[in-house]
């Protein structure tokens, strides 16, 4: 094949792939309608309001409560105003920001409200703020579409107007209406997972745990692996059931994602797993380790549609190793909503279907397992 079939084909691969991703990842990508900083237009919106004093308040604020946004390379900011005191449509304003962004980020959220003092007669206007007026005290992370909307969810849950009375300056004022509401991004530096010849050493409780399967040494040629198809191993020890013949298969299926050589792969993004699941029709979990206390951690969450669960470790933050047993590995599961305990992760499933708790998060307690020499799943 001459060099610029070569490249066509590599472009029309790229294209489906983008495309493709595209459907499942930004399945709505609604525009931002800003409104405008002034003229006839900002005159009606104020001229509907009833009291002198809002309408003052929104005339000297119009250009921090409008809809707008502000994006830069590591922080943006999208404002969307309230027509009414009904909630608003949270879907259409998260997918509008979701649409936006190209890289993981991490999302908080904050609100501007018009308050009054009946005492004095008097209004006054709180600005949303990103220090400390945050409605979370920790950001979200967002990595897929499905992210958003477990954040809606979250939100409808949220009393708007509760929020603002915690914000007043005391109980001598009221809110009286919710202007804004402004989501704050801040975008996360985009790294791909794939490196399987360490430069950290691969931590004890992976080696310690043979529920795990680390996926660093080549046991056909005694030495460590050199390349960044750890996901594609994961994947065939999955579909094989064992550690063995993962090689062949393996490469296999690195073929069917894409048609770029072993030595140029330069390993997955975790974005591309929404990507991935479909091809291989498969609902991927992504765990992690946090040292205290000890615990296993959902790293990413699927949004099981194909109903075959494979799930991964991710170690030092760029290496997949396959878990082969998640029940062995943790012998406790935490709903993240309202932190009841189950030593069944089953029974977990079916109570966080039903749990409408305050959510926390969960933390799936680490079980060392003891080594069986003879399970194929027991070698490195």
């Amino acid at each position: 094949m001459c060099e610029r079939e070569k490249n066509a084909r590599q472009g029309e691969r790229v294209h489906k792939r983008r495309r493709h991703s595209n459907d499942i990842l930004e399945p709505y990508r609604p525009d931002i309608v800003e409104d405008d900083l002034e003229g006839e237009a900002v005159d009606s919106i104020i001229s509907l309001l009833e009291e002198d004093g809002v309408r003052e308040i929104y005339r000297n604020h119009w250009s921090s409560l409008r809809t707008y946004y502000r994006e830069g390379p590591n922080h943006s900011h999208y404002t969307f105003r309230w027509d009414s005191q009904t909630k608003p449509s949270w879907q259409q304003w998260l997918r509008s920001v979701f649409s936006r962004q190209e890289k993981r980020f991490k999302l908080n959220l904050s609100q501007s409200f018009v308050l009054y003092n009946r005492e004095a007669d008097e209004f006054r206007f709180f600005h949303a703020s990103k220090n400390n007026a945050r409605v979370w005290d920790k950001p979200k992370t967002i990595c897929r579409f499905q992210d958003i909307n477990m954040i809606v969810d979250d939100l409808k849950a949220v009393d708007t107007l509760e929020y603002a009375r915690q914000q007043r300056l005391n109980t001598k004022w009221t809110v009286h209406s919710v202007t804004s509401t402004t989501f704050y991004v801040d975008k996360l530096p985009d790294f791909r997972i794939g490196g399987c010849c360490f430069e950290d050493s691969m931590p004890p409780y992976v080696l310690q745990n043979k529920a795990i399967v680390p996926f660093i040494i080549d046991t056909n040629h005694h030495q460590l692996y050199d390349d960044r198809l750890c996901f594609y191993r994961c994947m065939a020890a999955h579909q094989t059931g064992t550690r063995r013949c993962v090689e062949a298969r393996g490469r296999a299926l690195f073929r069917q994602w894409t048609d770029t050589s072993v030595d140029e792969f330069d390993g997955i993004n975790l974005w591309e797993l929404d990507e991935l699941e479909d091809v291989f029709k498969v609902d991927i979990d992504v765990f992690k380790f946090k040292y205290d206390p000890p615990c296993l951690v959902p790293h990413r969450r699927s949004s099981h549609k194909h109903g075959d669960v494979p799930h991964l470790f991710l170690v030092h933050g760029y290496h997949f190793s396959y878990i082969s047993d998640i029940d062995a590995i943790a012998h406790a599961f935490w709903c993240e909503k309202c932190g009841k305990q189950y030593k069944e992760r089953k029974k977990l499933i079916w109570h966080e279907k039903r749990c409408a708790g305050n959510k926390i998060k969960r933390v799936l307690s680490w079980r060392r397992v003891s080594p069986e020499p003879d399970s194929p799943r027991s070698s490195g």
